[in-house]
């Protein structure tokens, strides 16, 4: 798939039954502020100089992206069902889990940071590590990070993407339609099951996302047909839609 120019997408992979799921973040690099490049201790308010915090979580965020960045070049030349695109899965693990290591112990140390103390790109990796962990850590931050947003220490675009993949591993619709699945076997892009899909623009909007329409547009040229996708929602077999959860 060829990605729009100056898009950047934020995949997590796992290769269950022939079906890689890939959900997407934010997709601009503003919207994200990620810039792939150390910050720099002007970026964060003086009083707060911890360049040693920061650079840390550079380096975090290099390892988060390091091994994504590979996978579209990988894909395309392997197949998503090759044995590189599966070692490259298990890199992306590795690195995770390692990320996952330093993050909870700059949380557990220093509460959920803004952009105040650690600078846009710090805030974005504290999120961003978060988003690609598992759902027991997700869960634990998540009333933290919703904290976080009424402090104005974290985008509430960020928390609407945790909570969709919170609910979509936990058998429920998401909220917002941030969670998309890819499906090796047909090449088939939608979007996973999504609550009151009439209202989903209005719910975007309130928390500074941009259209679901554009969205996927942009992320992977998938044209956004609500009566179609009402008609034939796919239930993805890797999480299934618990209905009886609320």
């Amino acid at each position: 798939m060829l990605l729009s120019s100056g898009l950047r997408i934020e995949m997590i992979v796992r290769i269950i039954n022939f079906t890689i799921i890939i959900v997407f973040g934010l997709l601009s690099i503003n919207s994200l502020g990620q810039n792939n490049k150390i910050p720099s201790s002007l970026d964060v308010k003086k009083e707060f100089n911890n360049d040693s915090l920061i650079h840390q979580l550079a380096t975090i965020d290099h390892n988060d992206q390091n091994y994504r960045n590979q996978m579209e070049g990988i894909i395309a030349k392997y197949g998503g069902d090759s044995k590189e695109m599966r070692e490259l899965a298990k890199q992306i693990k590795k690195a995770d889990s390692i990320n996952l290591y330093q993050i909870n112990a700059i949380i557990d140390k220093h509460g959920w940071l803004g952009s105040e103390t650690i600078g846009i790109d710090g805030k974005t990796t504290l999120f961003m590590v978060i988003q690609h962990a598992d759902i027991k850590p997700q869960e634990k931050y998540l009333p933290m990070m919703r904290q976080a947003v009424k402090n104005g220490r974290a985008k509430a675009s960020s928390l609407a993407l945790l909570e969709d993949r919170i609910a979509i591993r936990n058998g429920r619709e998401q909220i917002y339609g941030t969670q998309l699945s890819w499906n090796i076997k047909n090449n088939t892009y939608y979007v996973l099951p999504l609550i009151d899909p009439d209202n989903v623009d209005k719910r975007r909007s309130e928390v500074g996302l941009g259209t679901l329409t554009q969205y996927i547009l942009d992320c992977c040229n998938l044209v956004w047909d609500i009566e179609k996708y009402k008609n034939n929602i796919i239930r993805d077999t890797t999480y299934p839609i618990n209905t009886n959860k609320k």
